[in-house]
């Protein structure tokens, strides 16, 4: 539940005690009204693009232990929960009556139309039936991505916070609104695609990937690693090019 009064008194030690008797999952729920953005992606009358940075907030509570969560939550609360650009967040409604077909045929389409409430709506009902499915169709669409839009952080992160535990309608929302508002560029796979090439080594990109500094370089191999794709000769090619091994 959002704590919006402990969040403007600074009640530290309350998120502290969510942490420690609840874990991550509550700790998120309890700030997630304030890790979005309204709008991540807006033009102008006079045709100045503005794109919005995503919250680091997920990524950094992936990171919190037992030694590290007072300067972690002092970050959290100081640094990135936003109440100025709060969005109430309701529980996310399901589509029983949808057929696992439908789910899996639409699933790419809405996630490029950036319609949010579809978007959240299917996603959470592919997580439901079968959230192995889910994750390697969320993937399997982060990886078309450019490599800069971050979204592949955000990706990890959240298959991290939700693969072995239930299901939060708060931190769900807080990763796939990212995933949604934030348009979809495909520049760099559509150049790739176009192009010839001698397939490069999956496991060779992989590994170094994970000596980058970046971290959305880094999560891209991570999920690339995950799963086995139709068109990851294209993905391989991509994280070579943006590592340069």
């Amino acid at each position: 539940m959002f704590q919006i009064d402990d969040i403007r008194e600074k009640n530290i030690d309350k998120f502290y005690e969510i942490y420690l008797t609840g874990g991550k999952l509550k700790l998120i729920e309890s700030v997630a009204e304030g890790l979005g953005k309204r709008s991540y992606f807006t033009v102008d009358c006079d045709g100045n693009i503005k794109r919005k940075p995503m919250n680091h907030a997920l990524p950094l509570i992936t990171t919190i232990n037992n030694d590290n969560y007072k300067e972690t939550i002092m970050v959290l609360l100081e640094e990135m929960v936003d109440l100025t650009q709060r969005e109430k967040i309701k529980k996310i409604e399901r589509l029983s009556k949808y057929s696992i077909d439908t789910l899996t045929n639409n699933f790419n389409k809405i996630m490029a139309s950036g319609d949010k409430i579809f978007g959240l709506k299917y996603g959470k009902e592919l997580f439901l039936r079968d959230r192995q499915l889910f994750f390697k169709m969320l993937f399997d669409y982060i990886l078309l991505e450019d490599i800069d839009s971050e979204k592949s952080t955000m990706a990890w992160c959240l298959y991290q916070l939700m693969k072995d535990n239930d299901f939060s309608d708060e931190v769900f929302h807080v990763g796939m609104s990212y995933f949604l508002q934030r348009r979809s560029e495909f520049n760099d796979f559509e150049r790739v695609s176009r192009t010839s090439f001698t397939p490069a080594s999956k496991i060779e990109a992989v590994a170094a990937s994970k000596s980058s500094n970046s971290l959305e370089i880094s999560s891209y191999g991570k999920i690339l690693n995950e799963f086995t794709y139709k068109k990851e000769n294209i993905y391989t090619e991509i994280l070579k090019e943006k590592i340069k091994y």
